[in-house]
């Protein structure tokens, strides 16, 4: 009977230390871009890595979309601009866990002007800038 005790107590410490244990769910991040009008074109740079060139992936009723999952990232740089003058919006959103965390929407500034746009997210403070 002692023997049973003495191996039940290492087990039910086990099992106590296994529930207290709360497992890290890692996040979900990604970025969208959204043009109207006509397409888009830029660049999107992860925890001051590479630069990668972006444009609309798809484009259907004089709307441009891109659409990019991030793998834990601690910041992102995106800016595009409109392929014409026809570009009267940009805007770009950010999402971790699939809420929105940060957006910005560019127009053009002046008749003739191209649609642009920028942000700059860090994911750890939630700080943004356009």
């Amino acid at each position: 009977m002692k023997k049973r005790h003495i191996l039940l107590i290492p087990l039910i410490i086990l099992a106590i230390f296994l529930v207290s244990c709360e497992v890290e769910e890692s996040s979900y991040y990604k970025f969208k871009v959204v043009s109207i009008g006509d397409g888009f074109s830029g660049y999107y740079i992860k925890d001051s890595g590479d630069i990668i060139a972006i444009s609309d992936e798809t484009f259907e009723n004089n709307i441009g979309t891109y659409q990019k999952v991030l793998d834990n990232p601690d910041s992102i740089q995106i800016v595009v601009s409109g392929d014409s003058t026809s570009t009267s919006s940009l805007s770009i959103y950010v999402y971790e866990d699939d809420l929105q965390v940060a957006s910005v929407t560019g127009y053009p500034t002046e008749v003739g002007d191209t649609a642009d746009a920028d942000l700059y997210y860090e994911f750890s403070s939630g700080s943004s800038s356009e």
